[in-house]
């Protein structure tokens, strides 16, 4: 089920009730607005930032770091390599 708020993506799976995963990409530095459902799996799919600063980077990754579930996965795209 793909949901939509804030101009963001985010995407709830279900894997036959065993596992739930909350995938969710091109946040621009508003993930302090995001309010994501709960998940066992969290993948955040790139687009993290809006100028690549390393404050901005700092504060998402201690966002993210900081998230309710057992595992948090980021994915690096072209800009944040």
């Amino acid at each position: 089920m793909e949901e939509e708020g804030n101009g963001m993506r985010w995407l709830v799976a279900r894997l036959t009730d065993i596992m739930k995963f909350v995938i969710i990409a091109d946040s621009h530095g508003q993930h302090n607005e995001l309010t994501l459902p709960k998940g066992d799996v969290i993948v955040h799919a790139g687009d993290i930032n809006r100028r690549g600063e390393e404050t901005e980077v700092l504060d998402f990754l201690n966002w993210f770091a900081n998230l309710d579930s057992c595992l948090d996965i980021k994915t690096k795209n072209v800009r944040q390599v």
